[in-house]
């Protein structure tokens, strides 16, 4: 079943380039954000299967990532969780 799976997801691979800017939260790149409570936290933004979100790395369709994605330094994305509205205020966008 396993190797099935991974024959499926290899077809359906696509090779994404780097983003030639850094001025927006994009697929790729590390936003560090200041959270409401004052925390700064790196989050990148990455595929389904590579998501991590303990390791910072979110999928590009969870509600952070979409919260953040478009977003300039200095700018503020705000993520509706069932715990209620959380504020990000991206600090800095940067590479890998």
């Amino acid at each position: 079943r396993r190797i099935s799976y991974l024959s499926r997801m290899r077809s359906a691979l696509e090779v994404v380039a780097p983003p030639a800017s850094l001025d927006r939260v994009v697929f790729g790149l590390v936003a560090r954000v200041r959270e409401d409570d004052g925390t700064e936290v790196d989050y990148r933004i990455v595929g389904a299967d590579e998501s991590d979100p303990e390791a910072g790395l979110l999928s590009w369709a969870s509600p952070v990532a979409r919260a953040l994605v478009g977003k300039r330094a200095g700018e503020t994305g705000v993520v509706h969780l069932p715990q209620g509205e959380k504020s990000l205020l991206v600090l800095e966008i940067r590479r890998p």
